[in-house]
């Protein structure tokens, strides 16, 4: 997969998924409640896990995150941080897949992880880039204690909507890290993500996908 990046880029778009912003448990929210995000850019109901559902969430001026974490691996992740939505809105579909890649490459690493696969996606109105990304071990801090995450397979979804850009990240199976994944991990990953949008509710319009020239219909 390509990874050349214009030179005019803004810092914004990378610096905003980059900046490591400190969890904190949320507290009054159970499974089947409403959460809304700080900014009020998007809602999304609280999984039920089998072994109980642990949230983390944090907000630092224009972006955040929230963490939905079950007993056997179970992880849901919607990163956000808002962004010059007349200026990504100008863009055609190529454009902005380059920078979808430098949002993925800057998280991976940052977190030591590696790509496993990637492919853009099509939606109404927008353009997606999916990934099946691989994370290392790494500490995760639940209710103020800190444990051990094994290497962890995640479907992550890239897109923009309304004035911010998101990152999904959804648990694709192989938490113990069962060697490489498959086709078939591939495709989950895809499915859990591409589920994951389908239970947000984002506020404002999604971000028109400019039509490429020389693709238009004559």
């Amino acid at each position: 997969m390509t990874r050349l990046m214009p030179s005019h880029l803004s810092r914004w778009l990378w610096i905003g998924l980059a900046v490591q912003l400190t969890p904190s448990s949320l507290q009054g929210q159970k499974p089947g409640q409403p959460y809304v995000s700080p900014l009020k850019n998007f809602s999304i109901t609280v999984p039920n896990y089998a072994f109980g559902t642990k949230v983390q969430k944090s907000n630092k001026g224009d972006g955040g995150f929230v963490v939905f974490i079950g007993g056997f691996g179970d992880l849901e992740r919607i990163e956000y941080v808002r962004v010059d939505s007349a200026a990504i809105a100008a863009q055609d579909s190529a454009t902005r897949l380059l920078l979808y890649e430098g949002v993925l490459d800057n998280v991976v690493t940052a977190n030591h992880a590696q790509i496993l696969a990637a492919e853009p996606l099509s939606g109404p109105g927008e353009t997606q880039l999916y990934a099946l990304v691989q994370f290392p071990e790494a500490s995760q801090v639940v209710d103020g204690k800190t444990g051990k995450r094994m290497d962890s397979f995640r479907g992550v979804l890239v897109l923009t909507r309304g004035a911010f850009l998101y990152m999904l990240y959804v648990e694709a199976g192989g938490l113990f890290g069962a060697g490489e994944p498959g086709e078939k991990q591939v495709a989950r990953g895809k499915d859990a993500v591409q589920r994951l949008l389908g239970e947000i509710n984002f506020q404002g319009s999604p971000i028109p996908v400019v039509r490429d020239t020389a693709r238009a219909p004559e």
